[in-house]
């Protein structure tokens, strides 16, 4: 089921709304009454910033958990593409001999070339 739309307008208040915000406003602030809309203003504005800063921070806390993936993949890499001299150097001639080892097999399970008939 599809949720009913309401439209905003229903609960702005209409003019006579207003008028009577406006009246309590002065009976209640009186002569402060601008100052209390300018203080208002303010804070208003200084929850945009607070919001917009927030809102710049959480991208930046994206962006930084991204570079960290980026390193830790780059790291793991290194490491993996290092790990063959660090083994050669430990021991040469295992690797040697594995290296003769997977040469000989490819070399046997080659296919070989057709003999002429003569």
């Amino acid at each position: 089921m599809n949720a009913p739309v309401v439209e905003l307008a229903y609960f702005l208040p209409g003019a006579t709304e207003w008028v009577v915000i406006l009246v309590v406003g002065i009976m209640l602030f009186g002569r402060r009454l601008p100052e209390v809309g300018r203080t208002v203003g303010k804070t208003i504005v200084q929850m945009r910033q607070g919001l917009h800063k927030l809102k710049m921070e959480m991208d930046l806390d994206r962006d930084l958990a991204d570079v960290r993936d980026s390193v830790r993949d780059l790291r793991t890499d290194l490491d993996r593409s290092v790990e063959a001299p660090r083994k050669l150097l430990r021991d040469p001639g295992s690797v040697l001999m594995n290296l003769t080892d997977e040469t000989l097999s490819t070399t046997e399970s080659a296919p070989q070339p057709p003999k002429a008939d003569r």
